[in-house]
């Protein structure tokens, strides 16, 4: 999809550079960081909450922070000391489910549940599954409801199949539909649009690994179908995500003596797999992995391929990143008294960190590219000097069309230049969300309208509304001095009490959706306004096509900042 940059007024005489994006596969790319100083471990607790990680050793807690790529201590888990425990996520809580407490012939398996709260640090004790003691359960979430099933006790020659849905308001269980096959320990679990996929673990008694079946649960529906088979090597142990509406699988061993180090990648939309390229240069199993942002963290484990699984912890931490490459094309138009010409034979840098990464010359129609560049990192397009440009002469980006898109300021080298970066690259069909202006302005508020296009009478949220909304999560997390209040509007076909309750939830979803990727509840409110606002004719009994209805129904974010 193209990509285009925002518009900005520019003064008579410029230079007019048109341009587009064009979007190449994105790559995964890996990064070391900062080692996990709490020792070398393996099958600890790892969860990501308000923007941070966490990793639960025993009754040790740890905290990564990946602006700084940093890890500290926190207070201590205030339970009995657990290994082989379960965790899920709702909104800024953490929780941690089950596990196995006790040492060698006193061990056991746990029902409790625990609530980490990012806000203030501290655990509180919540109600307990209400049936089996387990460890090796799988622990999810989905729409603000927590999920823990399977596992198994010491000493129990079968392993559970259930699953329960746990509602942190009402701090209480459900029995949900069990899972079709045979009870598994140790299985993995990621979630995409609302589904749970499960896939691995093992039986009681059983030592390789044989399962490559896949199911899926779907919440809403309480329902368990088969999906697609994992179509390499069982495994247990693996390290699993999801990021960016796919999942992935990494590492694992075959429950005897070999560990993996390859890493597969699962699209729900052609319910298809594939292999990437291996990554990490130890196999492995028994990582701990979360989610922050668009960047999964994976690390630590066990190394090495020995008898029954029994290897070296670890200590490293990687992060992967999905990079988006695209090719930037852009034309140089020289304009004097409202005649346009073409510059060419115009050299442009493109210049990252202080470093050139790229250079070019303008053709004769002043056209130029930049190949495969990542449409998230920050760059600085820079032209060179030249002695035929008016000294009075501004640049300014604008479309093909000549459009304007902003002012190009020269440098303290005395050459134009002008920057490029995620906050400016937007949508060529989106208008909405690049703040920058805003922010550098005087005006204390702005309204952003979208048009979401939620299915007819639901809030759910498809990939393209969630796109929609993640924009705002980036905004917010961007500028911290902005809040953002959210206005939900329906047209007016249909009952005014539905459609007036209709929005409220919509409204809702968002708020929970924004709250939910890490923003505080305190800096999003949302109100649902039915058809009572309406932008044109098509009121009640007014016959309108669907395209004038569609006006209607927006979504309004009015972005305020703080004093």
């Amino acid at each position: 999809m193209k990509r285009f940059f925002r518009y900005f007024p520019v003064i008579p005489l410029y230079l007019l550079t048109t341009f587009s994006l064009s979007a190449q596969n994105k790559e995964m790319v890996w990064e070391k960081k900062a080692v996990f100083t709490g020792g070398k471990i393996k099958g600890e607790v790892a969860f990501a909450v308000g923007n941070r990680g966490y990793v639960f050793v025993e009754t040790d807690c740890w905290q990564y922070d990946p602006k700084t790529d940093n890890w500290k201590k926190i207070a201590d888990f205030p339970g009995t000391t657990r290994k082989s425990a379960t965790s899920f996520t709702i909104g800024d809580k953490a929780y941690v489910a089950t596990g196995l407490v006790g040492e060698g012939d006193a061990q056991k398996g746990s029902t409790e549940l625990w609530e980490y709260s990012s806000g203030t640090g501290k655990w509180e004790k919540k109600a307990d599954l209400p049936d089996g003691i387990r460890y090796g359960a799988i622990g999810f979430s989905i729409d603000g409801k927590g999920y823990v099933g399977l596992g198994t006790t010491p000493g129990n020659s079968t392993a559970y199949n259930d699953l329960w849905e746990y509602d942190p308001q009402a701090d209480s269980w459900t029995k949900r539909a069990d899972f079709p096959e045979k009870g598994r320990i140790g299985a993995s679990v990621f979630v995409i649009n609302g589904l749970a996929y499960v896939l691995f673990g093992e039986l009681p008694m059983e030592v390789a690994a044989t399962k490559k079946s896949v199911y899926v649960y779907n919440p809403k529906k309480n329902v368990w179908a088969k999906d697609v088979d994992f179509p390499g090597q069982s495994r247990v142990g693996a390290a699993v995500f999801s990021l960016n509406n796919k999942g992935y699988v990494y590492s694992g061993y075959n429950g005897v003596s070999i560990r993996y180090r390859d890493f597969w990648e699962f699209d729900p939309n052609s319910k298809a797999w594939k292999q990437n390229a291996d990554t990490l240069p130890d196999a492995r199993s028994d990582a701990f992995s979360f989610v922050i942002d668009s960047m999964a963290f994976m690390g630590a484990g066990k190394l090495k391929n020995t008898f029954l699984g029994v290897g070296a912890g670890a200590n490293d931490l990687w992060c992967v990143s999905l990079k988006k490459n695209v090719d930037y094309h852009a034309k140089l138009i020289y304009q004097d008294n409202n005649q346009k010409l073409p510059l060419g034979q115009q050299g442009v840098s493109l210049i990252s960190e202080k470093k050139v990464i790229q250079t070019t010359t303008t053709d004769n129609t002043g056209a130029f590219a930049f190949k495969k560049i990542n449409a998230d990192q920050p760059y600085q397009v820079v032209l060179d000097k030249n002695s035929k440009l008016p000294a009075n002469a501004v640049v300014a980006i604008a479309k093909p069309n000549g459009k304007i898109v902003q002012n190009l300021q020269r440098n303290n080298s005395g050459q134009f230049a002008y920057e490029l970066s995620n906050i400016d690259t937007l949508d060529e069909e989106d208008t909405y969300f690049n703040l920058q202006y805003f922010i550098k302005s005087s005006d204390t508020a702005t309204t952003i309208t979208t048009h979401i296009n939620y299915p007819p009478a639901s809030w759910d949220l498809n990939e393209e509304a969630q796109n929609v909304l993640y924009q705002v999560v980036a905004a917010l997390d961007k500028y911290p001095n902005l809040i953002v209040r959210i206005s939900s509007h329906t047209d007016a076909t249909g009952d005014e009490d539905d459609n007036m309750k209709l929005s409220e939830q919509r409204a809702k979803t968002a708020v929970d959706f924004i709250v939910a990727n890490g923003i505080d509840a305190k800096r999003v409110t949302g109100k649902g306004y039915g058809d009572t606002k309406l932008l044109n004719k098509c009121k009640k009994g007014v016959k309108c096509s669907d395209e004038e209805n569609k006006v209607n129904r927006r979504t309004e974010f009015k972005f305020v900042k703080l004093r």
